[in-house]
Parts: structure tokens; sequence; C-alpha cells
């Protein structure tokens, strides 16, 4: 999810002092945490991720279906991005 405002300096909402980033990730945060405690906690698998990269703060998460026939690829492939992303050159 990106969020733009063309009235507001680049990458801060009008009257907030919060850069958009910031309250994306706090939301998408706040979904999970949400999703964790009120789906059928054997319906689901749950998968994310965050990073920094050159000050920006990135965030990603999937929701799939346990019966998907693709869960194991799926949320192996997703895995191994996130540890892809996450790992900063020279760590």
């Amino acid at each position: 999810m990106v969020e733009s405002r063309t009235d507001a300096p680049a990458g801060m909402a009008t009257g907030s002092k919060k850069p958009l980033g910031l309250k994306t990730a706090a939301r998408n945060r706040l979904f999970i945490r949400w999703f964790k405690q009120s789906a059928e906690p054997d319906r689901f698998t749950i998968r994310s991720a965050s990073t920094t990269i050159e000050g920006q703060g990135f965030y990603a998460a999937i929701i799939v279906e346990n019966r998907n026939p693709l869960l194991t690829a799926v949320t192996a492939d997703f895995d191994q991005t996130s540890i892809f992303l996450t790992n900063k050159p020279g760590e």
C-alpha cells in the first residue's frame, strides 16, 4: 500500500509529522495483529518481514489459506525473498 498527497512535502502527510511510510507500516502491523487474533488460527498461514533501506522502511506480509495447494511453495518463496531483502550487504 503506497500513499501520496500532492499538497504535502514528499513522504509527509498534511498535518502530520510522521512520514507516510511509518503510518503505513504501523497500519499494516495492526492489521496483521488483528488478523492473527480474529481469524481461525488453523485456517491461515501468515508471514511478514520488514526492513529499512536508505532510510525508507519497507513492510511486507502475506496471508495464505492453509488448504491452498501451493502453500509450501508460496511461503518458501516469501521467506526466501524476505531473507534476501532484509539482509544488508556486508552482514
